[in-house]
């Protein structure tokens, strides 16, 4: 059962994804941090690390050093929530996410990040579109770390994964 707060912050999330859709950014932010603030008030690490991940999301194409910094944010959250115990996937999603940004930047952390990630991956149930992010983070970390042909492996995965998600090839089609 979801606390008064637990509440307010789902409603706020779903404001955000409506002003998303809408192309209303500022007012999705603002939703955003409206949701932060009660999550804030209420020291409720589950909550500001789902926050967190959308603030990341947000910022991911505007300001990479602001979403840098919300993902690792959301990544602290959920551990310290004790979301280790009961994955969900966009506690996954966001540590890929956050890897994938610190394999770019050649981080060491990134590896620990995957390794982290694939480990969940073997132990709960993580849906198709995070396996794939999953396969594409590794791809970029492998791919800048000189192990092109392990790089190149990992993207074909997660494209066979994607396309079997999304059922695009029908069965007997050649």
């Amino acid at each position: 059962e979801k606390t008064p707060s637990q509440g307010q912050i789902a409603v706020l999330l779903a404001e955000a994804s409506i002003c998303r859709v809408r192309r209303q950014a500022q007012r999705e932010l603002a939703a955003y941090e409206r949701a932060l603030r009660v999550a804030s008030e209420a020291n409720d690490n589950a909550a500001l690390g789902l926050v967190y991940a959308h603030l990341g999301r947000y910022h991911e194409m505007r300001d990479p050093e602001r979403a840098y910094a919300c993902l690792q944010e959301s990544v602290e959250r959920f551990a310290a929530s004790g979301a280790d115990a009961r994955p969900g996937s966009l506690y996954v999603q966001t540590m890929v996410r956050l890897a994938w940004l610190q394999a770019e930047r050649k981080h060491p952390q990134a590896r620990a990040l995957l390794d982290k990630a694939e480990a969940l991956r073997q132990s709960a149930s993580i849906d198709d579109a995070t396996q794939a992010l999953l396969e594409q983070a590794w791809g970029e970390y492998l791919r800048r770390t000189d192990a092109p042909r392990e790089a190149l492996a990992r993207a074909h995965r997660a494209l066979g994964i994607a396309l079997g998600a999304l059922s695009v090839i029908e069965p007997g089609a050649q």
